[in-house]
């Protein structure tokens, strides 16, 4: 695969500003999955799973291959104050399971889920930095509260892949963060 990171950083004008001087940093990471060949054991077919999730792609709890992922990050300061909006996006895959009627002989199966949509997570972060030594942050996860896409009996974790997608719902937590000053 091919994995490439963008990142610039712009000084905001004054206007922008909340407090003294601003800045918006945006990072990019996009995951390009080339190939990814599964294989179960020594006799058996290889199959190419880039965009497939499921059995015979999925092995020991893996299972999704998207072949496209993105994650942005937008982050804004000024001053004490700090912002941003994570957006992660993931590629739509088809089911793997017609694979197997190779394996076995049998037509294509009836699938209940051909494929997955692609699907977009946005969680939405501010902070405030009390002084030298304190910051307090507030997270918004999974901002619009989008369910993982159901993927039949392909995969291991409840008809979902957990490790991919986010299995939770719309959560929050605050943090704090002490630093003693030296």
């Amino acid at each position: 695969g091919v994995d490439t990171q963008v990142q610039y950083l712009w000084d905001l004008p004054a206007w922008a500003a909340l407090d003294g001087e601003a800045a918006l940093n945006i990072s990019s990471i996009w995951t390009h999955n080339i190939s990814t060949r599964s294989q179960e054991n020594a006799l058996t077919e290889t199959y190419e799973c880039a965009g497939y999730f499921g059995w015979p792609c999925a092995t020991a709890g893996v299972g999704s291959f998207p072949e496209d992922r993105l994650f942005t990050t937008f982050d804004y300061a000024s001053g004490r104050f700090s912002a941003q909006l994570a957006w992660q996006w993931i590629d739509s895959m088809k089911n793997a399971a017609p694979f197997a009627s190779d394996i076995f002989g049998y037509p294509d199966p009836d699938l209940a889920i051909e494929g997955v949509p692609s699907a977009n997570y946005f969680d939405l972060g501010m902070g405030w930095r009390l002084n030298d030594s304190l910051n307090l942050r507030f997270v918004v996860s999974n901002l619009f509260d989008q369910d993982p896409p159901n993927m039949a009996d392909t995969v291991f974790s409840n008809n979902v892949d957990s490790g991919l997608y986010d299995v939770f719902g719309r959560s929050y937590y605050f943090s704090f963060t002490w630093q003693s000053a030296q």
